[in-house]
């Protein structure tokens, strides 16, 4: 749509009137004619969100939801330190069952994002960090993948037994599958890198 925005209200009634502006409102039995500012080209995308959803480079911020299953997503690196930090015997008997190089590698991808969320600032100019947000989505949804695949294939192949940590970790897993696969929130945030920093925090 290009030119302004045509608001007609009616004043009195007219035997003939041809429209030919881009966009017109009608109202009641009169005409009159007022002129609205065109809309950016991409309002409509952005009243997807509010205000306050971006941050002060004008990209949306990171949502806690997205956090917290990046954090879940590293449980195979605290199982891994946590005999060395832990002497209950409850916590070191559950980190000894649990953990597996396999699995521990299956959480490199999520720790990539860590440090993409870590850096998401203008000043971050390396296209490695950069490239690594832009596939954000793509490296949680592969660790989930990865460790439900090695938590199946032990299983089937005797390594180790079907427990209820095992249950829930998968159960877990699938339902964040779900999530990061239809989230547009999600998408969305990936899809945002700040670029300049300006003193308003609003890109020029």
């Amino acid at each position: 749509m290009k030119g302004p925005l045509i608001h007609l209200t009616t004043i009195r009634p007219l035997a003939a009137f041809y429209l030919k502006g881009p966009l017109f409102h009608l109202k009641g039995p009169l005409i009159h004619l007022t002129t609205i500012r065109p809309l950016a080209p991409n309002a409509a995308i952005n009243m997807k969100y509010s205000f306050e959803d971006y941050n002060e480079y004008n990209v949306l911020k990171i949502p806690l939801m997205l956090f917290l299953v990046n954090l879940y997503l590293l449980k195979q690196v605290l199982i891994f330190v946590l005999p060395m930090i832990s002497s209950v015997p409850f916590l070191v008997k559950f980190a000894h069952e649990q953990f597996s190089v396999a699995l521990l590698f299956s959480s490199l991808p999520a720790a990539l994002v860590i440090v993409g969320m870590l850096r998401r600032a203008p000043k971050t100019r390396s296209p490695i960090i950069r490239g690594i947000w832009r596939w954000g989505r793509f490296l949680l949804l592969s660790t989930l993948v990865l460790e439900v695949g090695f938590i199946i294939l032990y299983i089937v192949l005797g390594i180790k037994k079907i427990d209820g940590a095992s249950l829930m970790f998968i159960y877990i897993d699938v339902v964040l599958i779900f999530f990061l696969a239809k989230s547009l929130r999600v998408r969305d945030v990936f899809a945002e890198f700040p670029d300049k920093e300006t003193p308003s925090g609003v890109k020029p």
